[in-house]
């Protein structure tokens, strides 16, 4: 978290040190009298940086935010880059403030409907994600348990119950809903007794804890079925 946050502060860095280059050439090359159009490139040229800098601050938390930023990144930096070279054009070759601002606002409209597209596309991707990665969590906790619980089992009866229940739970659909989700809090709940009671070595109340969440799981995957 740390390195991100110091990645986007040395990215303002170097975007600030960029304008600080730009404004130097520019003052300098183009002496004491500056037209309409290379102000309006000026302008232009600054609002492209600024969106470059914001640009980081709109992508989504989440593990695919990498991917979502350098997404967000190559539209802003394309813009950037098309806004530089078409203003230099302009200012060498016409005086017409029109032309110029007719043709910056709508490489500015254009870029910002590809920028406003790409985030609404991240924001879908990143729900679907973050939805995805809690469906696979129940999966994943109850079998990492299960697994472990094992390790810790010497009756042979016992063993081979739980070694069944984490085949059924590990088997199961990883895509949940909201009817199964109450099921799913109970199946964490009832495990956690079950840990109890093979630590305690209570081979019966353990089989009968297996016994009850066998009937949940496949209580759960009834309900997956079903809606």
């Amino acid at each position: 978290m740390n390195n991100s946050r110091n990645n986007k502060v040395l990215n303002i860095l170097i975007y600030v040190v960029i304008l600080a280059v730009f404004n130097a050439v520019f003052f300098l090359a183009t002496g004491s009298y500056r037209t309409p159009v290379q102000w309006i490139g000026y302008l232009f040229i600054h609002i492209a940086v600024l969106a470059l800098i914001l640009t980081p601050f709109l992508v989504t938390g989440g593990s695919s935010a990498h991917i979502f930023g350098m997404a967000l990144g190559a539209v802003s930096s394309t813009y950037l880059i098309i806004t530089f070279v078409v203003n230099l054009i302009l200012m060498l070759a016409t005086e017409n403030v029109t032309a110029a601002l007719i043709i910056n606002i709508v490489i500015t409209g254009i870029f910002l409907i590809g920028l406003l597209t790409n985030v609404m596309a991240n924001n879908t991707t990143a729900d679907s994600v973050a939805r995805h990665e809690a469906e696979v969590q129940y999966i994943k906790v109850c079998s990492m348990r299960l697994k472990a619980l094992q390790a810790g089992i010497f009756d042979p009866q016992l063993a081979k119950s739980v070694e069944g229940l984490y085949d059924l739970i590990h088997s199961s659909p990883s895509k949940s809903n909201a009817s199964a989700q109450d099921v799913e809090l109970q199946i964490i709940t009832m495990i956690g007794g079950l840990e109890a009671n093979v630590q305690a070595g209570n081979v019966e109340a353990a089989m009968a804890s297996v016994g009850t969440i066998t009937q949940l799981a496949n209580e759960r995957n009834r309900r997956l079925m079903l809606y």
